[in-house]
């Protein structure tokens, strides 16, 4: 991968918008847009969650980066914690619904005030809370959020850049 796609992968899985994106890269939202296209189609995925996902496993973002200061998990009804946890691995809402027994909109209704009650703005703040809170399998649940271990073991996509800790900014 070239350095600019990486930068850009690390950007996405922080949870950067694309406006925030073109701001910092200084390029058009309509550049960034066309990037992140071709960057989920070169990954072989279809949204940001599981372009986070593959950030954290190649070690250019560490777990939980996003939604470290939210509230646990007790403060969620037993199904929004389902349904959240669903969305954490990346799937779609229809799927969601049809795995809750739930219609779309309902399932939906539940993951958006989950999001509100934990402050989390969308699917990729979502992904990095779940994997925080142990909320999805293979998810890790660390005693304190500042005593979570950073990924150091860079896969050959990430060259020599460190794992990205900062949060963007509002």
């Amino acid at each position: 991968m070239r350095t600019d796609e990486i930068e850009m992968m690390r950007l996405v899985a922080t949870g950067f918008s694309e406006k925030e994106i073109a701001l910092r890269t200084q390029r058009s939202v309509k550049s960034v847009e066309s990037s992140t296209y071709r960057l989920r189609k070169k990954l072989g995925v279809s949204d940001r969650v599981e372009v986070a996902k593959i950030a954290v496993e190649a070690g250019l973002v560490s777990i939980g980066i996003l939604g470290a200061d939210s509230p646990p998990p007790d403060v969620l009804s037993d199904r929004q914690r389902e349904i959240l946890s669903l969305v954490g691995e990346g799937l779609r809402m229809k799927d969601v619904a049809d795995r809750c027994d739930l219609s779309a909109k309902a399932a939906s209704s539940h993951k958006d005030r989950a999001m509100n009650r934990l402050g989390l703005r969308d699917k990729v703040a979502v992904y990095h809370y779940c994997q925080l809170h142990g909320l999805t399998p293979g998810s890790t649940r660390p005693a304190q959020p500042d005593q979570r271990p950073a990924i150091t073991d860079v896969s050959p996509l990430a060259g020599n850049q460190p794992p990205l800790t900062s949060e963007p900014s509002s």
